[in-house]
């Protein structure tokens, strides 16, 4: 029954009380570390657990006020977990990172889109190679691997994010990036 109660009612505070000191300023360096090997460890287990803690993660990304160096310490704990490229948890992980463009930071939205870009690439290889994508023929993927390369350099490779960016133009590029998740098939594993 102990078990049980840690997981039903400790974990998540645990996990709550994790995610805040991501994006607590004045943490020290220390504590930083031990927090984010913590992380690790939950985030490891892929599990409900890993899941509520990659979600409060992208939660603090979110936060406004949030420092580029806490940022890149949540983005760099996102990105180690993300899975194979072709799976059902890394096109999960890109389209809460999608979500989180929105964030009010226009330093912080650059990051993410950063870190979109590195899972794209990485996707993109893996249909290339043939490890990421589920299709009738190899044909069919090739054809869909020119067209995901194409519509990834044009409109979302070139954007940068600025201050001076209407909600208009964000929301397009939001939504650019999610229809282009949604066009790569999910893979095996």
């Amino acid at each position: 029954t102990v078990t049980v109660v840690w997981v039903f009612f400790c974990e998540p505070m645990e996990l709550r009380l994790l995610c805040s000191r991501m994006q607590t300023p004045g943490v020290s360096e220390r504590d930083m570390v031990r927090t984010r090997e913590a992380l690790d460890r939950i985030i490891a287990r892929d599990d409900a657990g890993s899941e509520r803690a990659q979600q409060g993660l992208i939660a603090a990304l979110q936060r406004p006020g949030l420092e580029s160096k806490r940022a890149d310490v949540i983005l760099q704990t996102l990105v180690a977990h993300r899975g194979a490229p072709g799976s059902a948890h890394f096109l999960r992980m890109a389209n809460d990172l999608t979500d989180a463009l929105r964030v009010a930071s226009v330093d912080v939205r650059s990051r993410i889109h950063f870190a979109l870009l590195l899972l794209a690439d990485e996707r993109l290889a893996a249909m290339q190679t043939g490890t990421g994508a589920v299709s009738p023929s190899a044909r069919t993927e090739a054809e869909a691997t020119q067209r995901l390369t194409q519509k990834l350099e044009d409109p979302l490779k070139k954007w940068k994010p600025l201050a001076t960016e209407s909600p208009i133009d964000l929301e397009r590029n939001v939504s650019d990036w999610k229809k282009w998740w949604q066009r790569t098939p999910v893979g095996r594993n």
